[in-house]
């Protein structure tokens, strides 16, 4: 009987620290990890505006050199969209006088947006991985 009380003692111990852990856990989380939400992100329960999503990166070296990567593909996507732009509009009113060159600039401004989708896609992906890297590394940060 007394086997028995200890046995069971021994499980209700290590069950309540696994739940105190648990809990211990779940207010790190809550307290310092963020999500994108619409065009911002929350961190505790409070939105906050995408351009201030740097200042998040402090704790995490592996995390802010991804979000640098994706700031990188995001300038990249604007210059190569804005070329595309120029090119497929300039191209109708040149056309007036060459169309060999109408036709060059509409395919090469469909050559650069086809680029500038590229660079959108992999900056989106490389920004939800850095907000990953940061939230682990918050995580498991001893405190």
């Amino acid at each position: 009987m007394k086997l028995i009380t200890l046995l069971f003692l021994l499980v209700s111990f290590v069950h309540s620290n696994a739940q105190s852990d648990s809990l211990l856990l779940k207010r790190k989380y809550e307290a310092g990890a963020i999500y994108f939400s619409g065009r911002g992100y929350i961190k505790n329960e409070t939105s906050y505006r995408l351009k201030y999503l740097r200042y998040e990166f402090k704790e995490s070296k592996e995390g802010q050199l991804m979000y640098e990567m994706a700031r990188s593909d995001k300038r990249k996507f604007v210059s190569f969209y804005a070329t595309s732009l120029v090119a497929i509009i300039v191209g109708p009113i040149v056309s007036r006088q060459n169309n060999q060159l109408a036709a060059g600039l509409y395919f090469g401004g469909m050559i650069s947006l086809g680029a500038s989708i590229n660079f959108s896609i992999s900056s989106i992906n490389k920004m939800y991985k850095a907000v990953w890297l940061r939230n682990r590394d918050v995580l498991l940060r001893k405190n």
